[in-house]
């Protein structure tokens, strides 16, 4: 609902790590939101398929969703490709600011 708010129109879920690879393949994000405890695969290895691949969404910015944000977790996440760590519980301004410093960065 939040992303809708904000003007995002084409919204994907997936329910783990291994979907979250296949819908990636399949579509042409501008952005991935990315939880990293998901059953299957985990955020950080998904992440590094997508990167790692060569359809369309391999590009889009990766804002990874967490309870784990301790420093070197953050390291690890920015060496795996992610954007930008968001640490859970989520707040909407917090989440609303990760996209336009993504946006910005580009």
């Amino acid at each position: 609902a939040f992303l809708n708010q904000i003007g995002a129109t084409r919204i994907h879920t997936a329910q783990n790590g291994v979907e979250a690879v296949k819908v990636a393949a399949e579509n042409d994000f501008d952005l991935i939101l990315m939880d990293i405890q998901m059953p299957d695969m985990d955020g950080v290895t998904a992440s590094k398929l997508i990167r790692n691949s060569d359809h369309a969404s391999a590009a889009a910015p990766i804002i990874v969703l967490t309870a784990a944000a301790r420093s070197d977790d953050i390291e690890n996440y920015r060496e795996a490709g992610l954007n930008e760590v968001l640490a859970k519980p989520i707040i909407a301004g917090d989440l609303y600011q990760k996209v336009v410093n993504v946006f910005e960065g580009m």
